[in-house]
């Protein structure tokens, strides 16, 4: 069965969702990095043989910002020794 959509009560869910997110960013004081095509060609050049795009962005966008991964990604924690 298909979900009938509200496009009044799905905004306001996303409105929530991003309002929980931007506050929880700024308590933690984390940092966005943004994504353009020089980290996803990055992500490509990767000498990994994982293949799963998404973990190869995540590592590549922590190369790039020399930043600390938190996962706990078994194929992560292997490659990227900056992962806790």
């Amino acid at each position: 069965m298909l979900k009938t959509i509200d496009p009044v009560s799905d905004f306001n869910f996303f409105i929530l969702s991003f309002s929980k997110i931007s506050s929880t960013i700024l308590a933690l004081d984390l940092q966005l990095a943004a994504v353009d095509h020089h980290q996803c060609a990055h992500s490509v050049m990767l000498d990994w043989g994982h293949r799963d795009p998404a973990d190869r962005l995540i590592v590549s966008l922590a190369q790039i910002n020399d930043a600390t991964i938190i996962s706990d990604d078994v194929f992560i924690r292997e490659f990227y020794p900056r992962t806790v």
